[in-house]
């Protein structure tokens, strides 16, 4: 067998790996700031923005970059294992979030916009990084996986559709099962290593298919 022709199905695999552990954090991360905000629309907000914002920051910087990249499988790696470390470090993160927050505006008068905008700019300062290193995961996949305009269309139609599922799953498995049986930091946890497994697996195939010389051929 042709080792190129495991870079598809290597692809497919993990993003949808990526794609469930996205939704994972994004239903704890939405827990986590309800309980900083006080509100849990203001926390769908905040969220709701923060990923979208940082999914199209992540899509545009590194799409960019993507036909420059030698080794796009390998580069998908980092991301996903940056998505992972990250995750790890998100409680310590967000308890120093709050602490900072607390003491900044210890001295503040309750209630007003300005306190409200301040929690909203912590909110965003606490998954927005992650955010961009997620919206660089499927541009550099398309990189991956398309030689030419002609197979665009279809494969990443394909990797979309794999992504959205896998959402759809992390969605199911975070509300439904791990944050009522597991709680938040556990849940999160989780989704960094279902990056690890991603990452891990995406730098196996790097080596193993030797990318470089695969995409050459």
């Amino acid at each position: 067998m042709n080792r190129s022709n495991a870079l598809l199905p290597t692809a497919i695999f993990c993003l949808f790996i990526s794609g469930a552990a996205g939704l994972v954090y994004q239903v704890a991360w939405m827990r986590y700031l309800s309980l900083f905000l006080g509100h849990t629309s203001y926390a769908v907000v905040a969220v709701l923005v923060a990923f979208m914002g940082g999914l199209a920051l992540g899509n545009a910087w590194l799409g960019a970059r993507a036909d420059r990249i030698r080794r796009p499988l390998a580069f998908y790696a980092w991301l996903e294992i940056g998505i992972a470390i990250y995750a790890v470090v998100f409680p310590y993160f967000f308890d120093w979030c709050d602490e900072a927050y607390v003491g900044l505006t210890r001295s503040w008068q309750p209630g007003g916009a300005g306190l409200l905008g301040l929690k909203f700019a912590f909110s965003l300062l606490t998954i927005f990084l992650p955010t961009v290193l997620m919206g660089g995961t499927l541009p550099v996949m398309a990189k991956l996986v398309t030689r030419s305009l002609g197979e665009l269309k279809d494969r990443v139609s394909t990797l979309y559709f794999v992504n959205s599922l896998g959402a759809v799953v992390g969605c199911f498995l975070a509300d439904f099962w791990w944050i009522p049986t597991i709680g938040l930091q556990i849940t999160v946890l989780a989704g960094a290593a279902m990056n690890m497994v991603a990452g891990a697996i995406a730098f196996f195939m790097s080596g193993w298919i030797k990318e470089e010389q695969a995409r050459a051929n």
